[in-house]
């Protein structure tokens, strides 16, 4: 709980960071955002995270796709973590 405020912050940094690499914004349109902050309450830890609607741009399947391994590279590469993060990534129509 001492950390969440910092981490909080720390992942609204990486995620403006992570759109604006080059292969994310050539294929993205925008994002909708929604942080979620999950507690355990017998440990008394956090999990703050993400949900996120992507639009993509027409063709983004085809050359500009990014597949759910470059997602979790690219995330991790943003917040410059020393682990492999849980990336979940699915179409939605």
């Amino acid at each position: 709980g001492d950390d969440l405020k910092q981490t909080i912050t720390d992942m609204m940094q990486g995620f403006r960071k992570l759109f604006q690499y080059k292969k994310v914004k050539t294929g993205t349109l925008g994002f909708f955002r929604a942080l979620e902050i999950t507690k355990n309450h017998e440990e008394n830890t956090y999990h703050p995270h993400f949900h996120v609607l992507i639009p993509v741009r027409t063709g983004y399947f085809g050359k500009n796709y990014i597949n759910q391994k470059e997602w979790t590279s690219l995330w991790k590469r943003a917040m410059k973590l020393d682990y492999t993060p849980i990336v979940h990534v699915q179409r939605v129509k």
